[in-house]
C-alpha cells in the first residue's frame, strides 16, 4: 500500500467484505490473531501496511487473506501431521478400520489395559504400526494374516 489518505470504512471496489483498510486493533478483531501477530506481519510486510504517527493501517484485502491463511495452518497444525511409515513401518488404517468394523476392541475381546490394547492405542495415535507389531495383532486381534489385512502392502517387506 502506498501514502494517501486511508479510511476505515468500506470503499467502492472494496475486495470481500469488511472496510478497505483497518488500524492495527482493528485487524486483529477481524483476523482473529494477536496484537503481536499483526505488528509481525506488518513489519515483515505479510500485509499491505503503513506505519502512520505510530499507528499500523493495514490494506483490508491482504488482512483478511492473512488471516485466512493463519487460520488454515493452524487448523493444518491442529490435526497433525500426516502419517508416512518409515522403512520399517506400516500404516495402521487398515488394521483400525478392520476392528471398528468388527464393532472395536472391546466385541473382539481384546482385554483393557493389555499390550494388544496399547499397541492399538499406540497405532491410532501415531497413524503407522511395526511390521513385527502389525503382524502380531493382525493374528491375535483379527484371527487374519497380515497379507489379508494389508494386501500387498504386506508382501513389500
Amino acid at each position: 500500500m502506498t501514502g494517501g489518505a486511508l479510511a476505515t470504512t468500506p470503499t467502492a471496489g472494496a475486495s470481500g467484505p469488511g472496510p478497505a483498510t483497518y488500524t492495527a486493533a482493528e485487524a486483529v478483531r477481524a483476523a482473529g490473531v494477536s496484537r503481536t501477530t499483526v505488528n509481525r506481519w506488518c513489519r515483515e510486510h505479510v500485509v499491505d501496511a503503513v506505519l502512520v504517527d505510530g499507528v499500523w493501517l493495514l490494506d483490508g484485502p491482504s488482512t483478511r487473506a492473512a488471516g485466512r491463511a493463519w487460520a488454515d495452518e493452524r487448523e493444518r497444525r491442529r490435526s497433525g501431521p500426516v502419517p508416512t511409515p518409515g522403512h520399517d513401518e506400516l500404516l495402521a488404517e487398515p488394521l483400525l478400520r478392520l476392528v471398528a468394523l468388527q464393532g472395536g476392541e472391546d466385541a473382539l475381546g481384546v482385554a483393557r489395559g493389555s499390550a494388544e490394547r496399547r499397541a492399538l492405542e499406540r497405532a491410532r495415535s501415531r497413524g503407522v504400526l511395526t511390521w513385527w507389531t502389525a503382524d502380531r495383532l493382525a493374528v491375535t486381534v483379527l484371527g487374519m494374516t497380515p497379507w489379508e489385512v494389508w494386501g500387498t502392502a504386506w508382501s513389500a517387506a
